[in-house]
């Protein structure tokens, strides 16, 4: 596995950690550092996922490809 120094603010309490999945995607997870950092009732999750290609990358067949797929992913 790749080592990566992830750049965080200094006033940023989460924990951060890097993983590469056997496809390659690579992934920073991001979480509280404890389940006791928050009340049950405030505790939540969220997701983002950002792929590296756009419009660029197109083939001539098949324009706006990478526009419809990113609406699609959601």
């Amino acid at each position: 596995m790749t080592k990566v120094d992830i750049e965080k603010s200094l006033l940023d309490p989460r924990d951060h950690r890097y993983i590469e999945l056997e496809n390659g995607t690579r992934v920073i997870l991001i979480s509280a550092k404890s389940d006791s950092d928050c009340e049950d009732e405030e505790k939540e999750a969220a997701a983002a996922l950002s792929i590296n290609v756009g419009s660029f990358s197109d083939p001539e067949e098949a324009q706006g490809i990478a526009h419809f797929l990113e609406h699609s992913n959601l």
